[in-house]
């Protein structure tokens, strides 16, 4: 029999015993970062409730602890993860698929005849006024296009209306895999803007995937666009996976690539002896990761850029390419692109030097200039520009599909475009 009293599960049920549980479950000692405990103190043992992510941040660990929380002692209340995550599943862990990949499996960029993306109108779709009736037409040509573009239909012009729409389409709204850093602010609990508040910073081609976390599709949406520029970018991975020069593949595919996301300037410590700045930068390191662990898989590495010390935060290394999770197709999700410092340093780029990216090759050592050139040549080559009309939508998948955004100007409008991640 379980030692918590009985009263915990009962007052649960409702709003205000549940926020009694998560009250006294919090003083407890469960949601701390030094005491990860058990929802009951004398129950450690049979309730051993250790979350992966308990940190009181506000940008969704304190939620997805009390959804754990809720799913593991209270399976059948109507506080399901779902529920306390505003209606979100959280984002499902990236499926790579990498091992036996070669050259040998490339294709010859000419045999991919689809259409890139496809534009759907209402009288093409055949559109009888629902969605749910056009669900399987519209996923299988996500499947094979990689993207689709919807246009003109006005049920997509309102966040109400964009909710219909997917509900319709059976996709599951899932948190934005970069929730936890607080960079991407949200419309509602499901919508969220995208980067409508740097117009003169040119957003690179990327995918929404880190080494842990992807979301499978996503759905980006116009609600008013930018009065100049702003164009919403598309680039095929399969495409990409074709037509890159097989020697710069192949060194990424040996060496995998390693993405620094973010830098920290310790230029004051320069003049400092050797015997003084050695044990300095252990402190800073230790204190850094000790501080990130809890959130996000990092490693440091200490480099001097432009004559500036910096503390580089680096993700673990991946695989430039992988295969589908379910077509088995083999895809580019590389976001050298959008992270090359090099290329930001070349294009309108608007972002501090703490959020300054770079790129390297798995054991951090430098990608060769001439490959960045290279990538970044056939990138544009084989990007999609699309200008973007009031209620446009652009369904794609995250592993076919990078993305990204020209920069813009406001005159008499605020652009405001949106994007809601899929778990499925």
């Amino acid at each position: 029999m379980n030692k918590c009293s009985s009263s915990y599960r009962l007052d649960a049920q409702t709003p205000s015993g549940f926020r009694h549980l998560v009250t006294g479950y919090s003083r407890k000692g469960g949601l701390n970062r030094k005491n990860q405990g058990s929802y009951c103190a004398s129950s450690s043992s049979e309730k051993d409730l250790k979350f992966r992510d308990v940190v009181e941040d506000g940008h969704g660990s304190f939620k997805m602890a009390t959804a754990d929380l809720m799913d593991r002692i209270l399976p059948g209340s109507p506080f399901s993860s779902n529920e306390i995550l505003g209606g979100k599943l959280p984002c499902p862990s990236t499926v790579w698929d990498v091992d036996g990949i070669s050259l040998e499996n490339r294709t010859d960029p000419t045999s991919l005849t689809y259409d890139f993306p496809l534009t759907l109108t209402p009288e093409e779709l055949g559109f009888d006024g629902s969605f749910s009736s056009h669900k399987e037409q519209l996923l299988k040509q996500v499947e094979k296009h990689g993207a689709v573009l919807l246009r003109g239909f006005p049920e997509t012009g309102t966040p109400a209306g964009m909710k219909n729409m997917y509900n319709a389409l059976g996709l599951e709204p899932c948190e934005d895999p970069l929730s936890k850093t607080g960079l991407r602010k949200s419309v509602d609990n499901q919508l969220y803007e995208t980067v409508n508040n740097l117009p003169n910073h040119y957003v690179g081609m990327h995918a929404e995937l880190t080494p842990l976390l992807a979301p499978r599709h996503a759905a980006f949406v116009c609600f008013t666009p930018a009065d100049q520029g702003g164009e919403f970018l598309l680039l095929d991975g399969r495409r990409m996976w074709a037509t890159l020069d097989p020697m710069v593949l192949q060194r990424m595919l040996d060496n995998q690539i390693s993405f620094k996301v973010a830098g920290f300037d310790f230029s004051f410590m320069k003049d400092a002896g050797e015997g003084f700045r050695k044990p300095l930068m252990w402190v800073f390191e230790s204190l850094f990761l000790g501080l990130t662990k809890s959130k996000f898989d990092l490693t440091c590495n200490w480099k001097e850029v432009d004559g500036k010390l910096l503390l580089e935060a680096l993700e673990p290394a991946q695989s430039a390419v992988t295969r589908h999770p379910d077509t088995k197709e083999i895809t580019y999700v590389c976001n050298i692109h959008n992270h090359s410092r090099y290329l930001r340093n070349n294009r309108p780029c608007d972002v501090p030097e703490v959020a300054m990216t770079e790129t390297y090759y798995g054991d951090k050592s430098p990608i060769p200039l001439e490959d960045v050139k290279h990538i970044n040549q056939v990138t544009e080559e084989c990007m999609v520009r699309l200008k973007m009309q009031p209620g446009d939508v652009v369904l794609l998948d995250n592993y076919l599909v990078l993305h990204g955004r020209d920069i813009f100007k406001n005159i008499e409008t605020e652009r405001m475009h949106s994007v809601v991640w899929f778990a499925n």
